[in-house]
């Protein structure tokens, strides 16, 4: 099954329709028909089972609503798709068997909702949540009844953001990097360098994307090493900050050679390297002309202006990497 748009699958229509006597619907009809299509879904499960695992979250919180979504998988089911290929669980594995907004969502509630989808679909032999508040008591209320043997299970990825958190709220030196990436993405919002900010952090469950902030740390250091700033500038120049990055290097003679480059600058390197050519002796250029070069790099100046916290920072990022995706391995 193709992965597209509902405009995209219009596209697709229209291509058909080219070679084939076919008509084109347009995206809002497709829209119409895969709703009709999911609220089928919803009202018809089948025979009930008794051997459900259920999977339950709230998300999407649009004012005082919150919408709780329960997803279902047979244990037969995930034994034969699941653990007999050793793979992880996947979207299209499980069913949606009931999506209900809720204004008022406490425990009582939510045990009230999973007593009637109960009903309906059939009672479950486990429940996996991310012990929020309001789902823990629902359910804990829910599993009450002596005849029912429930087991509960804490999600796996909220226990490791939770272990995470514990041990890393405390971590000052790695609170500044955060706070510092924060910052950062601010800044380069509207500048030639947004293309590197960082990822946005959730105000809420902050733990859970520490993954990706740390692989954008290491890509963007990786990205320095590389030495090609050409997406943030081609330009190179010659002023005083060149030339204090220079002077402690290269010879006397050849920075008199060099005056007639003050305050001129150059659209890209290669213009530049012309440039030298004429000023410098073949001998000087192979000394001096890539350090001369670099230094002269608008776009790694401003590369190193934007992220000279992290190019110095003494924070070691590695551990840190290693202790997330341990905790997502497990």
């Amino acid at each position: 099954m193709a992965c597209t748009s509902l405009r995209g699958t219009q596209k697709s229509f229209e291509l058909w329709a080219q070679v084939l006597p076919i008509g084109t619907p347009s995206f809002s009809s497709i829209r119409q028909w895969l709703l009709r299509v999911g609220l089928y879904v919803l009202e018809h499960h089948g025979p009930k089972r008794s051997d459900w695992i259920w999977i339950i979250d709230l998300t999407v919180e649009l004012g005082p609503a919150k919408c709780l979504v329960v997803l279902g998988i047979a244990q037969a089911e995930w034994q034969q798709q699941v653990l007999t290929h050793s793979c992880s669980l996947q979207h299209q594995d499980v069913t949606v068997l009931a999506i209900e907004v809720l204004e008022t969502c406490n425990g009582s509630v939510i045990e009230q909702t999973l007593e009637q989808l109960g009903q309906r679909v059939g009672h479950p032999l486990q429940i996996v949540s991310d012990h929020g508040c309001d789902l823990k008591s629902g359910i804990e209320r829910y599993a009450q009844p002596p005849t029912r043997e429930l087991l509960q299970t804490y999600d796996v990825t909220h226990a490791m953001a939770c272990l995470l958190k514990h041990t890393l709220q405390d971590d000052s030196a790695f609170q500044q990097f955060l706070s510092q990436c924060h910052q950062c993405r601010q800044h380069l919002q509207q500048t030639k360098l947004s293309f590197l900010r960082p990822p946005a952090q959730r105000t809420k469950a902050r733990y859970f994307e520490l993954e990706s902030l740390l692989d954008w740390a290491q890509g963007v250091l990786c990205y320095y090493q590389q030495g090609d700033f050409s997406q943030i500038t081609t330009a190179h120049g010659w002023d005083e900050k060149t030339l204090c990055q220079v002077i402690e290097t290269v010879d006397v003679p050849t920075l008199t050679r060099l005056a007639p480059l003050n305050g001129q600058q150059y659209a890209n390197r290669h213009e530049f390297n012309q440039m030298l050519n004429r000023l410098l002796t073949p001998e000087q250029v192979e000394q001096f002309g890539p350090l001369i070069c670099q230094a002269a790099d608008l776009g790694r100046r401003e590369f190193e202006h934007k992220f000279h916290w992290l190019l110095t920072q003494p924070l070691d990022l590695t551990p840190y990497a290693q202790q997330v995706r341990l905790g997502i391995a497990g």
